[in-house]
């Protein structure tokens, strides 16, 4: 109720109040009505009732008017409350709305700013893309030399296990050839034996037959100075047949490892030069091992900004930022292979210059045995030479003793003392140039004989001998390291032969693009298609999805100030239950309800176009049958057919389908006559009668009646020409 309304109200008077108006009234009524005074006292009774009347009516209507008062006052109470929270719930909306627009216009802001970012970074990892596309094809060029090193490098393996398979063809032919020449020497050593045999025979019977003292004496010392001699030969000639055995089967065993540190120089050396077109790589590498963790920086920093507006992010962001996870990890793993490469070669590089020092070492030392296999092959030339001297002699006594012998036994006469004097001072002076030579040649070999024993104990140190076993062994040991790093080698071949045969299932598939190939393609093409639909409708869900979450935080917001929500008036609950639908699910109903409807009106226009084409081609139909047979069909809907022949327009049939069990005499469906109009030929019922009923043949009765029509028209044509 307004509040003039209220304020012309008042506060009824008290009973005194009234009487006093009434007393007031009834002497104004005294002063107007002077003449009344002589009145009955009915009539006094009537008029004080009249006024009773009135004074109680006063009175209701004033207690009814307070009633009223109360009542509105309480409703305007109730309404000025209510003011009050429409007031509070307008400027909390009022708040509400224009931190909202803030909002919004700082997220658009930063959607700008961080489509410009995104613009600008998108473009950086392109170029990144292409550089990292590039390196990863320099690095697949890398692993085809690593491959073509590994096959040179088997190759070379090859070659020196031929080479080594040749060593020893060569070693077991020398074993031959010694084993003949200490059969050749037992040979020689038994003609010694026997020769010295001879010797001794010869020396026992120049003694025997000796007639002089003298020449008995010096036979003696002779056959004794033999025996020392021939004692001394033989035990020099057994110590240098087993000393030679001895340096025989040591240049054997150093030729053999000779041979392998020659084969392992080789392979040091094809390890040199991979680890200098490595290192070279590893040069390049280190500019792109920069630009990788440049990049990696500039993902983390960027991560955390790129966040928010991922679901507006394309398709192409996705892939290249997988394309880019693919090269980093190729990338990580190329560096691994390449710290590993430089380790493994690092230690072949002084394992090389340690086998290169001790191939050094053995080609020293090869020379000083190949000097010491020449000395004593002197030596042995020396004790030959020796043997056939002695054999010589021996020849030369058994002849002049069987010399002797005979002319012994031819002289009967006894020989002159003058003579075998002069016999004995001959042989004294013989035996005596020989004595002196043989002494000359002993103190000469035994020269040759210390020259050649210093020589071997400076060679024979021990400990020597034991830095030789040690560089061998840790020869053999970096075989050993070798071969393990062939086999590794291997084994990352037998890896990349598998992920090129899983590439090849790619590449037949059709899935795989190989690196510096760019696929071109139409921009409207259906994978695209299908790609923009799918994050189109991605985008939208996550709008729905976040939307729907905002609106549940606001809802729990408010359900824990329920007091304040349940004095809330209803028309504010009405539009909190409005606003509990998001703007995104609206429009994306919306936008779906748009579509059906396009998608409704498209096949209204299809089904449009298709009915004209069927009435078109139902007219050219129709007309084709009427110049053909000569009748006109009409089809209606409950699926009769009537038909009318074109000379007779009166001459009209209506037929239906009959039942489905019935068929014709071809295997179709049956036709029956229902109606006929009023024209035809006269004999129509005979025609009816032979082809329908007897017959059922409706197409020998549409012919009979077309044919009688078509001659009733021709007669009523010339009829009309005649008259």
């Amino acid at each position: 109720m307004p509040r003039d309304e209220v304020s012309s109200f008042s506060t009824p008077t008290p009973l005194a109040g009234s009487s006093r108006l009434l007393r007031s009234t009834a002497t104004k009524r005294d002063l107007l009505t002077a003449d009344l005074d002589g009145e009955t006292p009915l009539a006094s009774a009537k008029r004080l009732n009249r006024s009773q009347t009135q004074v109680f009516k006063t009175s209701l209507s004033h207690s009814s008017l307070e009633r009223q008062l109360v009542s509105e006052k309480s409703v305007r109470g109730e309404l000025e409350h209510r003011l009050q929270d429409r007031e509070h719930t307008i400027e909390r909306l009022e708040r509400d709305r224009r931190w909202l627009a803030d909002r919004e216009a700082e997220l658009k802001e930063q959607i700008e700013r961080e489509s410009a970012q995104w613009a600008e970074e998108k473009l950086k990892a392109n170029s990144e893309l292409r550089t990292l596309r590039a390196n990863y094809i320099a690095l697949q060029e890398a692993h085809t030399e690593l491959e073509d090193t590994h096959g040179t490098l088997a190759r070379s393996t090859a070659a020196q296990k031929n080479q080594i398979a040749r060593l020893t063809h060569r070693t077991t032919m020398l074993e031959e050839e010694l084993t003949h020449l200490q059969i050749r020497m037992s040979e020689r050593e038994a003609a010694l034996a026997d020769a010295q045999a001879e010797l001794a025979e010869a020396s026992a019977a120049l003694l025997a037959h000796s007639n002089s003292g003298s020449a008995r004496r010096h036979s003696a010392l002779g056959v004794a100075e033999e025996d020392r001699d021939e004692q001394l030969i033989a035990a020099e000639l057994q110590r240098q047949t087993s000393y030679i055995r001895t340096l025989e089967s040591k240049n054997t065993r150093l030729e053999g490892e000779v041979a392998r540190l020659q084969a392992r120089g080789g392979s040091i050396a094809v390890l040199q030069e991979e680890k200098r077109g490595l290192e070279g790589k590893v040069k390049a590498m280190e500019g792109l091992r920069a630009r990788v963790a440049e990049l990696e920086s500039v993902l983390t920093q960027r991560s955390p900004t790129t966040r928010p507006s991922t679901p507006s992010t394309p398709t192409s962001s996705v892939k290249q930022t997988h394309a880019l996870a693919t090269l980093r990890l190729a990338h990580a793993k190329l560096l691994e292979d390449n710290g590993t490469l430089k380790a493994e070669l690092a230690a072949a590089h002084s394992e090389r210059q340690a086998v290169e020092a001790e191939h050094a070492g053995c080609a020293g030392r090869q020379e000083v045995l190949e000097k010491e296999k020449r000395l004593m092959e002197d030596r042995v030339r020396r004790a030959l030479d020796a043997q056939e001297q002695a054999e010589g002699s021996a020849k030369f006594f058994k002849a002049l003793a069987e010399n002797h012998q005979a002319e012994s036994q031819h002289s009967l006469e006894p020989a002159d003392d003058g003579r075998e004097e002069l016999h004995a001072k001959h042989i004294a002076h013989l035996e005596a140039t020989i004595d002196k030579y043989k002494a000359a040649n002993a103190q000469l070999e035994a020269e040759l004989n210390a020259a050649g024993a210093q020589k071997g104990q400076q060679r024979a140190d021990p400990e020597e001998l034991e830095r030789q076993k040690q560089k061998i062994a840790e020869a053999e040991e970096a075989l050993r390291l070798a071969t393990a790093e062939s086999e590794t080698h291997l084994a990352r071949i037998d890896a990349l032969e598998q992920e090129l045969f899983e590439l090849q299932g790619e590449v037949a598939g059709g899935r795989h693009v190989p690196p510096g190939v760019r696929v071109l393609q139409l921009r409207d093409n259906p994978e695209s298609q299908w790609a923009q639909m799918r994050q189109a409708a991605l985008d939208r869900l996550r709008g729905e999805n976040e939307a729907l979450m905002r609106r549940l935080k606001e809802v729990e917001a408010r359900a824990a100030i329920a007091p304040a929500a349940e004095s809330a008036p209803a028309p504010a609950n009405g539009e909190c239950e409005s606003e509990l639908v998001p703007r995104e699910s609206w429009e994306l109903l919306s936008k779906e309800k748009t579509e059906l409807e396009e998608l409704l009106k498209q096949k209204e226009k299809r089904l449009l176009r298709l009915k004209e084409v069927y009435n078109a081609k139902g007219a050219e139909f129709r007309d084709a049958i009427a110049s053909i047979l000569g009748v006109k069909l009409v089809f209606k809907p409950n699926g009769q057919v009537r038909v009318t022949s074109i000379y007779d327009l009166c001459a009209s049939f209506v037929f239906q389908p009959g039942q489905q069990q019935q068929r014709g005499p071809v295997g179709g469906g049956t036709m029956q006559l229902v109606a006929q109009g009023e024209g035809g030929p006269q004999d129509l019922p005979d025609l009816m009668q032979f082809w329908i009923a007897k017959e059922q043949c409706i197409p020998g009765f549409m012919a009979s009646v077309t044919l009688e029509c078509y001659e009733n028209a021709k007669r009523g044509g010339d009829g009309d020409q005649d008259s």
